[in-house]
């Protein structure tokens, strides 16, 4: 007999086999497993080289089996068996590496989310302690430094304005706020320790 002949000899046999599976023939949860059978070790290596992951590999090749087994009635018989199981096992392979990517895709902007948040919060504390030492630096400068230091920094009026509102000139209103400064940074270099 040829090669081509013992072929489609085996191609009956198990075209049978699926047939006694898909109308629940006697014996057929054994017809089932003796196809699994032979084709697990080709399908898992396949799977293993999409996969390059044993755990992975073998869940799928399961997925794949279930596959078969739920849609062994579509089976037309115009390509193998072994061409047919093929096609779902890759399908399951790609189905799972679709799912790992956007798992991981999920993971990757849910840290990026949580690192962001961690570094606005650390941000927002940072700030909150630099409004406090500026607020408790302020609480020690005189009155005249306080007063346009508010003007210029709080209300963000222009040196005009201040001139304006303070009724000196703008020459005076610059060494007002200069001297404002130079307080406060003393004041804020005394506290904190630091030389400016």
């Amino acid at each position: 007999m040829s090669a081509s002949a013992d072929r489609k000899k085996i191609n009956a046999q198990e075209v049978q086999l699926l047939e006694a599976v898909v109308v629940r023939r006697p014996g057929w949860q054994q017809a089932f497993k003796s196809l699994m059978d032979a084709y697990r070790p080709y399908l898992y290596r396949r799977c293993l080289g999409y996969l390059h992951n044993a755990a992975d590999a073998e869940d799928v090749l399961q997925e794949s089996f279930l596959n078969a087994y739920r849609f062994a009635n579509r089976f037309e018989g115009r390509a193998s068996l072994k061409t047919w199981l093929t096609r779902i096992a890759d399908n399951q392979c790609y189905t799972f590496l679709r799912k790992k990517q956007q798992y991981t895709n999920v993971e990757y902007l849910l840290a990026v989310i949580e690192i962001h948040e961690a570094a606005q919060a650390a941000m927002e504390i940072e700030a909150d302690h630099r409004r406090q030492f500026v607020a408790d630096a302020l609480g020690r400068v005189s009155p005249k430094a306080r007063e346009i230091l508010a003007l210029r920094y709080w209300l963000e009026l222009p040196l005009e304005e201040i001139s304006t509102t303070l009724g000196i000139g703008l020459s005076a209103t610059k060494m007002r706020l200069h001297r404002a400064h130079r307080q406060c940074l003393d004041v804020m270099d005394s506290e904190s320790g630091v030389v400016a």
